[in-house]
């Protein structure tokens, strides 16, 4: 059985309002150079801003609607921005992960002692909130560090080029030692504990570094430990 012409067109013609109406409702999506800025310093005021509040708060005293006042936008903006807060975690981490005092390898040990000196007095002076938060960050460090084992192969690659008589258990442990001078948390300890500014505990950690490379090539590595186990050396490492 067919039905009329007319009832043919008339459905035809409420399905195209239909479409119509839907395509009238949904969000049109556009972009252009102005939205692409106007979106990079919201979400640059978002990350200023977790970044000051984690001065004075724990991660988790941290809630949307303090991040959103101390920002300046909507609850709505944070979670445009960052759905979730492991999205907001990666986020800062990857802006703090880049300085300049640190940008590229070093060649050897002794260019590093001396970006640490100034990279220290730096964190002083331009960027105390965002390494604090960084170190806090790094505390759970199986969760938040920065591919650590990059950072212990750069440290090893670092040694391996000034000691090249080193074998790898010797490596590891030298590794192991400039590491844990040259991170985050050393720089706040002798802050917050000791009262050292950036300037004073550069200085100390790079002199560590220069005394650790004259006695390290000059033999006086102590012997390793016959039970030593150099494996929980190298995750130590890698949790920095």
């Amino acid at each position: 059985m067919h039905g009329s012409p007319g009832r043919e067109v008339s459905i035809d013609v409420k399905r195209r309002e239909e479409m119509s109406a839907m395509t009238e409702a949904a969000p049109r999506k556009y972009d252009s150079p102005l939205r692409r800025r106007q979106m990079e310093r919201t979400r640059g005021a978002i990350l200023d801003a977790l970044a000051e509040l984690l001065k004075s708060h724990p991660w988790d005293e941290v809630t949307t609607r303090m991040l959103a006042t101390r920002a300046a936008v909507s609850q709505q903006t944070i979670y445009r921005h960052f759905p979730d807060r492991d999205i907001l975690f990666a986020a800062l981490k990857e802006r703090m992960r880049d300085s300049a005092a640190y940008a590229g390898p070093p060649v050897d040990l002794q260019e590093w002692a001396d970006r640490l000196e100034a990279g220290f007095q730096d964190a002083d002076e331009h960027f105390l909130a965002e390494v604090t938060a960084n170190t806090l960050f790094n505390a759970n460090t199986r969760r938040f560090a920065n591919r650590p084992e990059d950072r212990s192969a750069l440290f090893s690659a670092i040694v391996e080029r000034t000691f090249p008589e080193l074998d790898e258990p010797d490596r590891v442990r030298a590794a192991a030692l400039m590491r844990i001078l040259g991170s985050t948390q050393t720089w706040l300890r002798m802050r917050e504990e000791f009262g050292l500014e950036g300037s004073a505990s550069g200085q100390l950690v790079r002199w560590a570094i220069s005394v650790l490379v004259r006695e390290i090539g000059a033999g006086n590595l102590p012997p390793l430990d016959a039970s030593a186990d150099l494996n929980s050396i190298s995750e130590l490492v890698e949790g920095f």
